[in-house]
């Protein structure tokens, strides 16, 4: 049997697991359960969010540009094509977005993904390919764009593809391409961007790390210079000027943070599994799943499980909102936004039966 990249092997084995958590999360757990935060009855109407919502079994991916609040669902401005169910995941750039979708049907998938820019009211317009499958683009502070690419290495009987891995910069306006970072392994993961640097998680044969390049340069840094090689969800907290996310160790899930600067892992809290999905949220504190909902610790905000059972995924905020996406076991997911100053839980309409993707809010 030829042996496959992890990247997809493991998207396959983490879908699985992750099923798994969420029933168990949301079924099994005997604790008394608190009320979830009730969505405002008079919604305030707020600032845009660019939604992308792929119907199942679709061969291209809706952009609405849906205000906070609005009542129904706005109209399409754009459209990106992909294999059918191919995974799309966006990010906010000017006042449309940039989109990593599955754009080639391949036996392995590992690197078949395409980078496309769309604009409200033009076709998209195709970057770049070879991009990991299911990653998700980042947008620098200068307006570039940071993606994960790579070519599959031999195939070895019994053992792990070994692939030439990079982090590319690609020029929005011409999908002009510079690498940032080359590494040799099984993923180099964009775990965030912050300043002039984008942290990268690598894993390679017996070895994972964590650490800083300078996306002008190349200037790397390690952040941690080994751990254990079943870390997710990262998640920056610019305030705190550290890094968080969910590992496992030999006691089980915990999620840790470094410092910025660098350093050593803390523990930050012991978690019940990989669900955990630990973000920074804005104002301080971490949002953390079990299952009930999310909840924020450590922080000054009184968010706590405002949709009820289930997981809360932050996926952007401003200033004055966060805007997450609700998910439970067997549905769709829901999208809604948090009035920061409030605490008002503000819907997010979009069409029934999709899968939602929430690129960023519009300034």
């Amino acid at each position: 049997m030829q042996a496959t990249r992890p990247s997809a092997r493991i998207a396959v084995v983490r879908r699985a697991l992750l099923f798994i958590a969420l029933v168990v999360g949301a079924c099994g757990d005997d604790r008394a359960e608190e009320a979830p935060q009730a969505v405002s009855q008079a919604a305030v109407v707020g600032p845009k969010v660019a939604l992308l919502s792929t119907r199942p079994g679709a061969t291209e991916t809706e952009l609405r540009l849906q205000p906070i609040g609005a009542s129904t669902p706005s109209a399409p401005v754009g459209h990106v094509p992909h294999v059918a169910d191919g995974t799309v995941r966006g990010a906010l750039l000017g006042d449309g977005v940039v989109v990593v979708a599955d754009a080639e049907r391949r036996r392995d998938p590992s690197f078949g993904a395409w980078l496309y820019r769309l604009r409200p009211g033009a076709p998209a317009a195709k970057l770049v390919s070879g991009v990991v499958h299911a990653a998700r683009p980042w947008v620098t502070a200068e307006g570039t764009v940071l993606v994960e690419r790579g070519e599959a290495g031999p195939e070895t009987d019994g053992q792990l593809r070994t692939d030439s891995l990079t982090v590319d910069e690609i020029a929005p306006e011409t999908g002009a391409a510079r690498t940032v970072h080359a590494f040799s392994g099984y993923a180099t993961h964009i775990a965030g961007v912050t300043g002039k640097e984008v942290l990268l998680y690598r894993v390679a044969w017996q070895h994972a790390d964590l650490v800083a390049v300078r996306i002008d340069t190349g200037t790397l840094r390690p952040l941690l210079a080994e751990m254990p090689a079943f870390a997710r969800d990262f998640s920056v907290d610019a305030d705190g000027a550290r890094v968080v996310f969910t590992n496992r160790d030999a006691q089980g899930w915990v999620v840790q943070a470094v410092p910025l600067a660098g350093g050593t892992a803390s523990e930050l809290v012991r978690v019940g599994g990989m669900w955990a999905t630990p973000h920074a949220f804005p104002g301080g504190g971490v949002l953390l799943n079990d299952g009930r909902g999310a909840t924020v610790v450590g922080g000054n905000s009184a968010l706590s499980r405002p949709l009820g059972p289930g997981f809360d995924e932050l996926r952007a905020a401003t200033d004055e909102w966060a805007v997450l996406e609700h998910h439970v076991p067997s549905d769709f997911s829901t999208p809604f936004a948090v009035e920061l100053k409030t605490g008002a839980v503000q819907p997010l309409a979009a069409p029934r039966g999709v899968r939602i993707d929430v690129a960023g809010v519009l300034p």
